[in-house]
């Protein structure tokens, strides 16, 4: 009998995603800029929102501009919430970018920055909810995720 060599968990979060957090300092004058840190990588799943539907659900129109909303939903063994160090932070203070599959290639690319860049910028995604998904016996899990393309794209504010 041939055992495999993965667990369940390679199986359940086969892609992987960096994880940053935003230190905030405001100025002499008041206003606040933020600092995005990155803090690990965590195995995940990704599910796109229109994984169902069509792309058109993606684009919007704002007067002439076009706007391009990404959701997807996001799954992980790992609170987020929490950084490396034990500490806590809001969902507003959460950043997931850097998306990979399971052979390594990057998955969601930011194309509004390729004619700019040398690099592949990766798209940065907000975090809007968190909910913990529990088993049968009432015992954690994971995570699931709900994120959207930030509207700012860059990484100091």
């Amino acid at each position: 009998m041939i055992i495999p060599s993965s667990t369940l968990d390679d199986m359940l979060f086969p892609m992987t995603a960096d994880i940053y957090y935003a230190t905030t300092v405001q100025q002499d004058y008041g206003n606040v800029s933020k600092t995005w840190v990155f803090d690990r990588t965590v195995n995940c799943s990704i599910i796109s929102d229109l994984s169902s539907r069509g792309f058109s659900g993606e684009l919007k129109t704002k007067g002439t501009d076009f706007i391009y909303d990404s959701n997807a939903f996001f799954r992980t063994k790992e609170d987020i919430r929490k950084k490396s160090n034990g500490m806590y932070f809001p969902i507003t203070a959460i950043a997931i970018t850097n998306i990979k599959d399971p052979a390594g290639n990057d998955v969601w690319i930011n194309g509004q920055n390729l004619i700019n860049s040398a690099n592949v910028v990766k798209t940065k995604y907000e975090v809007k909810t968190i909910v913990p998904t529990f088993d049968y016996n009432h015992n954690l899990r994971h995570f699931r995720i709900f994120i959207s393309k930030s509207q700012v794209q860059r990484w100091e504010q």
